[in-house]
């Protein structure tokens, strides 16, 4: 069994100008010890899909459909039950720690809350405890550090703290939602090698969500390809890596820079903008910015089709797409 199977989700957002589906139809599993990397672009359903998963969605949103943690589907459980699941099993290092970090609480302070409410540590014990993980995420004289305010830090340092919270519990799923978001590239480096290093030695699952194609090829077993609050595209790194069928992935691929590039050369980009989740196109909500779209692709949401052993595409034009350069589909 799965320790995470997730099936038909799909979560509806309350606006002023009427329901938004940020969500819609999702599925995919992860095994102990896996990683899955969540692709796409900002507003395609990433960020709410985790929050989905972790119980933190905003107020009179509905989510329908199943996620089952360990036997359990979590969208059964009350808000105290969530409460003794969330830190605890699960864990989400979010997207800006400056924000996530409460800045009238030391960070030891933060760090220590978990340790005592799930683990029952005492104040002595969760201090030591938490000194062990500022040393462990690599911040230097963590005796110190621990009565430090969040705006004493670096912002990787500030990650790093994020970090020692989402470990402290020992969970069993790490949720990582750009955790390099702002960080200079040297740090981005050293906050990936961290997770990478801490997922394997801990044996815990992870689900690393990024924009930065590199930062998924490097670090994740699988990947799951979001647009329009779906996924169109799933399989494992390489398998995505050596044979882009989707129009959409294609198209985030090309616009990767490439070395030996001509200086002069223009990076390839996806005409148009991500849809409005309020008023998505009954089909394929690529549609609008699909080289390859047709009538049926407005009218008819595609299927996922098997294109190789365990990888998905959801593509009504697939032979068209798979016999196309990536170069060429959007030049």
């Amino acid at each position: 069994m799965s320790l995470l199977d997730v099936k038909d989700l799909s979560v509806i957002l309350s606006t002023s100008e009427g329901p938004a589906r940020a969500v819609r139809n999702l599925n995919f599993r992860l095994n102990r010890g896996e990683t899955l990397g969540i692709v796409g672009e900002s507003g395609c359903g990433k960020s709410m899909a985790a929050l989905a998963l972790m119980g933190l969605l905003p107020e009179q949103s509905e989510t329908v459909g199943e996620i089952t943690f360990d036997g359990q589907n979590l969208l059964d459980k009350t808000d105290a039950e969530m409460c003794q699941i969330r830190g605890n099993r699960l864990a989400m290092i979010f997207q800006e720690p400056m924000t996530s970090l409460n800045p009238v609480h030391t960070v030891g302070h933060q760090i220590m809350e978990p340790l005592r409410l799930h683990r029952n540590m005492s104040d002595n014990q969760a201090k030591s405890e938490t000194i062990r993980l500022l040393d462990r995420v690599g911040i230097p004289n963590p005796k110190e550090r621990v009565d430090n305010y969040p705006h004493q830090l670096s912002g990787g340092q500030r990650q790093r703290v994020m970090i020692a919270i989402a470990l402290s519990c020992q969970p069993d799923i790490l949720i990582a939602d750009e955790p390099t978001t702002a960080l200079d590239v040297t740090i981005q480096d050293q906050i990936l090698e961290l997770i990478h290093t801490l997922v394997r030695e801990e044996g815990m699952a992870l689900i690393l969500i990024s924009h930065d194609l590199g930062v998924i090829s490097e670090n994740t077993d699988n990947i799951l390809v979001m647009y329009g609050g779906s996924a169109v595209e799933t399989g494992g790194t390489e398998q995505i890596f050596d044979e882009l069928i989707h129009p959409y992935t294609q198209g985030l691929f090309a616009a990767m820079p490439k070395l030996g590039r001509a200086r002069s050369g223009r990076l390839v980009t996806i005409p148009g903008t991500v849809p409005d989740l309020i008023s998505l196109p009954s089909g394929c909500t690529f549609t609008d910015r699909c080289p390859l779209a047709t009538d049926m692709c407005r009218n008819t949401p595609p299927p996922a089709i098997e294109v190789t052993a365990n990888h998905f595409a959801s593509c009504h034009h697939i032979d068209a797409a798979r016999n196309r350069k990536t170069e060429e589909l959007f030049s």
